[in-house]
Order: C-alpha cells, then structure tokens, then sequence
C-alpha cells in the first residue's frame, strides 16, 4: 500500500483498534476481536478511513500538551537536576570571584552568604522541586507513555497509540508521524519485547471481550423490552376486545 522502504501507516481494526494486516483485497478479519473488514478500494478514501482510525484511537488515550511533553523530556534526562541547578550556582560562584577582583582580596564571609546566598538557595530548591516531580512522574504518568514494543528485533518501537512504526530518532519522547502522540522510549522495551508483545495482545483481546459483552447486553436489553412492549399490546388489545364484547351485548 505504500512505495518500498516507506514508512506504513497503521491500520488499525475498526472495533477494538488492533493492528491487522489486509489481504491483497484489502479484506482482513482482526485477530483479537474476529471483526471481519474491508478496507475502500480508492486510495483516496482508503486513506481518509484509516487516518479516521486513528484519530479515533487517538481519542481514546491520554494526550501530552506541549509542556507536558517538555517536562517529559526533563525527567527522562539524567542531567536534568544538574541543568536546572547549575545556572544559578555557577552564577554564585561568577559573582564571588567579581566581588573578590573588586575588592582585591577574598570577600568576607558574611558578604557571601548575603549576596550568594540565595542563589545557592535557589538552585537548591530547583533540585529539590525536580526530585519531587520526577518521582510523580515516575508513579502517575510514565507507565502509560511507553512505546510499544517492536514486532521483530531491530525495528524501531511503535506508538504506544496507534502502533505505528516510531521515527529512527533519539528519545527518549518520540512524537508518532502519524497521530502526532508522545511515546516513551527506552532500552527496557527491547530487552522485554516477547513480555510487552503478549502483553499488548492481551489488552487486545480484553477491549475485545468488552466489546463482545457490551453488545450482548444490549441485544439481552432489546429482547426484554421486545417481550414486554408485545405483552402489554396483546393485554391491552384483550382487554380492548373484552370492553367492546360487553358494550355489543349490554
């Protein structure tokens, strides 16, 4: 469906968002909920329907802003304390040496601690606010960023929304080239690729099942009201019947 080399779009089935893998027909059947599907036959409406997939399931997920996804970035980076605390003591310490040069000789003590001081403090407290972050980040969030994991050793993870093949980039946050979502990156998801495949098919096959009961539920629904609304008219003709016998022979 597209050139040799380029990238693929992800077609996702239309009732539990699974990727599948059409026929030559463009006919598939999903093999975690058995949905049987077709895709169009005009590449341009081929196209609106699959982009409309996954626009679909990229409603179903939880979507970054664009500061989120800085922050993302930020925890992820093993620098990160380093580069959020080190602007302001290094300017602590360019101050000390300005005041020393002025003066001619070390500053006193307590000039310092007046002047760097709170420099020192705030990067301190930088640090501090960073840790805290991080380790909410670590307990809320981060488990639901992560990439999915690579169909086959080698290839790039996929997106943890609409499973396509992420960008050849460096991480650790990838925006996906087709529904524009964040997905996290790490070594971990290759060294446990066999663990997440089976994993994702399983919640596959769980949004599957839901599926399946919803609709039973429904058509159980649809049977009690069928039964009901036909014996209340049936009553209700009866009755009508027996009113009409007594006035005819009244």
């Amino acid at each position: 469906m597209t050139a040799a080399g380029a990238p693929q779009i992800p077609i996702l089935c239309v009732r539990c968002g699974g990727p599948v893998e059409p026929r030559e027909d463009l006919s598939f059947v999903c093999p975690f909920c058995g949905t049987a599907d077709r895709l169009p036959a005009s590449e341009l409406d081929r196209a609106l329907a699959l982009k409309a997939r996954i626009g679909a399931a990229a409603r179903r997920r939880a979507q970054l802003t664009s500061t989120e996804v800085g922050l993302a970035r930020i925890f992820e980076s093993r620098a990160a304390l380093l580069r959020v605390a080190a602007p302001w003591w290094i300017g602590a310490l360019v101050l000390i040496g300005v005041m020393a040069i002025v003066r001619g000789e070390a500053p006193p003590v307590v000039l310092v601690l007046l002047v760097c001081g709170p420099l020192f403090l705030i990067g301190l407290s930088l640090v501090l606010a960073v840790v805290v972050g991080r380790a909410g980040y670590a307990r809320s969030v981060r488990p639901h960023l992560f990439a999915r994991a690579p169909l086959e050793p080698g290839r790039p993870c996929r997106c943890r929304v609409c499973s396509g093949d992420l960008p050849d980039e460096r991480g650790p946050v990838i925006l996906c080239r087709w529904c524009g979502t964040p997905s996290l990156v790490t070594p971990l998801i290759h060294a446990n690729r066999a663990r997440l495949l089976h994993e994702e098919q399983q919640s596959y096959f769980a949004v599957a099942q839901s599926a399946i009961e919803q609709s039973a539920r429904i058509g159980v629904s649809m049977t009690r009201t069928f039964l009901v609304a036909l014996l209340v008219i049936f009553a209700g003709g009866a009755g009508v019947l027996v009113a009409v016998a007594v006035a005819l022979h009244g």
